[in-house]
């Protein structure tokens, strides 16, 4: 269940993200997570509501943005989701091919409130972190 570490991790950069931009308290966050980054979004959701107890995160939302796999054909060049072709090229039917997107695991965005002089302005800070190389 490597999901508890991923999302421990996710909500301490977070926490530390809002404390930097003096951010009161967080309403979502948004992750990107690629197709193929064998995670399980139903268990992250689970995981995130266990782990935000206490945090500046405590009663936010997590939302799970799925990042499509695309791979590139080493024969023929034709760029194609190996999960919808079983990781053959629909083209040529080769089966090398070097993977574009799907691996990745980002925060996109985290919405927050911003307190300014007593009273509290909803800010959406777009950021763009990445989490796992």
């Amino acid at each position: 269940m490597h999901e508890l570490g991923l999302i421990i991790d996710v909500v301490e950069k977070v926490d530390r993200i809002a404390e930097e931009q003096n951010l009161k308290k967080i309403d979502k966050v948004v992750l990107q997570v690629g197709e193929a980054f064998s995670v399980v979004p139903q268990m992250m959701k689970a995981v995130y509501r266990r782990s935000i107890p206490g945090t500046r995160l405590e009663g936010s939302a997590l939302e799970i943005e799925i990042i499509e796999a695309s791979a590139k054909c080493r024969n023929c060049g034709s760029v194609f989701n190996p999960f919808t072709c079983d990781a053959q090229c629909p083209c040529c039917q080769e089966s090398e091919y070097t993977v574009l997107s799907g691996k990745e695991f980002l925060i996109k965005e985290i919405l927050a409130w911003a307190g300014r002089s007593g009273s509290f302005a909803k800010r959406r800070t777009r950021l763009l972190w990445k989490i796992i190389e």
